[in-house]
């Protein structure tokens, strides 16, 4: 109903103002692990590849429940745990601006980790009827040496993505 949609968009968050205001609002809403607050604010492209990163632990831990329950919880050290939990994804999203430069329709933003700013990644957030909203995949900085940067600005790395997406 009319009365349900309204009442859905009274309780989302606030629009980001700007490029700064949505690295602040993302950064804030992943210290508090409000993953309803960062998918918020995300692109949609971003939000579908959280959305991978989610199905791919909820799969690792019926995985890991299933084969505890046929052959006994294994030995320590020794399980098919994935990397990093749920809860631990909001790591990926508490960021550090370093850098924000308008160009055409969005903004090319350089951010950071919050615990690791020596590496950097350059990525981009673009304006919308809601709001800003930025384009971060839940990844960590792998980088070989600190201070080489990431880039997910360009256009090559977006199809490069969207393939992968697609291989997916």
């Amino acid at each position: 109903t009319l009365t349900s949609l309204t009442a859905a968009r009274a309780d989302d968050p606030p629009p980001a103002k700007g490029p700064e205001d949505l690295v602040k609002k993302v950064s804030e809403a992943a210290r508090n692990k409000d993953f309803k607050t960062v998918r918020h604010y995300l692109t949609e492209d971003a939000r579908d590849w959280l959305a991978f990163i989610e199905q791919s632990l909820d799969l690792h831990a019926r995985l890991e429940k299933g084969l505890d329950a046929k052959f006994g919880k294994a030995p320590k050290g020794s399980t098919v745990r994935p990397p990093f939990t749920r809860e631990q994804l909001s790591v990926f999203f508490d960021l550090r601006l370093k850098g924000s430069k308008v160009e055409g329709d969005r903004a090319v933003l350089q951010v950071a980790l919050a615990d690791d700013a020596k590496r950097t990644l350059k990525t981009y957030a673009v304006p919308g009827k809601g709001g800003w909203k930025l384009f971060m995949i839940a990844m960590g900085f792998a980088s070989p040496e600190p201070g080489e940067e990431i880039d997910l600005s360009t256009d090559k790395m977006r199809g490069d993505l969207a393939k992968e997406w697609d291989n997916v």
